[in-house]
C-alpha cells in the first residue's frame, strides 16, 4: 500500500494520488493498483481505475503505470497476467 504523497505523509484527496494508485473514500492513504493491472491516471478514486495489462504483457508489481512486454520466445493469452507466461 502506497502511503501518503511520495516522499511521506498523509493525503487530503482523491486529488494527491499518484499514477499507479487510487482513493478510497474516507481513507488517508492510496491504495497500489494490483500486480497483472496498472493506471496511467493521477488522481483516481476508484479500484476500476486500474486496468488489467493485455494479453502479451504482464505487471508482476504493485502500483504500476505500465505493463511489460512478454520476452522474445514467451506469451501469454490472458488478460492481466502478474509473471510473464512460457
Amino acid at each position: 500500500m502506497f502511503v501518503g504523497v511520495k516522499g511521506g505523509g498523509s493525503i487530503a484527496s482523491s486529488a494527491c494520488c499518484p499514477a499507479g494508485t487510487y482513493w478510497i473514500d474516507g481513507s488517508s492513504v492510496c491504495t497500489d493498483c494490483a500486480a497483472g493491472k496498472y493506471n496511467e491516471q493521477e488522481g483516481s478514486r476508484s479500484e476500476d481505475a486500474c486496468t488489467k495489462c493485455a494479453t502479451g504483457k504482464y505487471n508482476d508489481q504493485l502500483g504500476q503505470v505500465s505493463c511489460t512486454d512478454c520476452a522474445a520466445g514467451k506469451y501469454n493469452e490472458q488478460e492481466g497476467r502478474a509473471a510473464e507466461a512460457a
